[in-house]
C-alpha cells in the first residue's frame, strides 16, 4: 500500500491517538456493564451513570467503592470514548488508515 499523507494529516492522527490514548487505556462490555481502567480507577457504568469506582492499584480485590473521586470528569470520558467507538463502529473505520 501506498499512502501519501500530508504532514498535517499525519499530525491530527497523531494527536488522535494520542488523545484515546490519555482518555482510556483498557474498556470492554459485559452484561449490560461497561467496564474501563482510566488511570488509577476500575469504574462500572451502566451507560448513563457510574455504577461503581474502584482505586485497582490500591484494592486489588475490588472491595471498597470510593466516594470521592472526579465523578464528572470520569463520565465525560467514558461518555466520549463510548460516542467514538459506535461512530467509528457506524463509519467502518474501527482500525487506523
Amino acid at each position: 500500500m501506498n499512502y501519501k499523507l500530508s504532514i498535517k494529516q499525519l499530525l491530527l492522527r497523531l494527536l488522535l491517538l494520542v488523545v484515546f490514548y490519555q482518555l482510556c487505556r483498557i474498556a470492554f462490555y459485559n452484561e449490560g456493564i461497561y467496564r474501563f481502567l482510566i488511570d488509577d480507577f476500575y469504574i462500572d457504568f451502566d451507560g448513563e451513570k457510574i455504577i461503581g469506582t474502584y482505586n485497582y492499584k490500591e484494592d486489588s480485590l475490588l472491595k471498597n467503592k470510593l466516594t470521592n473521586y472526579p465523578k464528572k470528569e470520569l463520565e465525560l470520558k467514558i461518555k466520549a470514548y463510548i460516542q467514538q467507538y459506535n461512530n467509528r463502529l457506524s463509519d467502518n473505520k474501527l482500525f487506523l488508515d
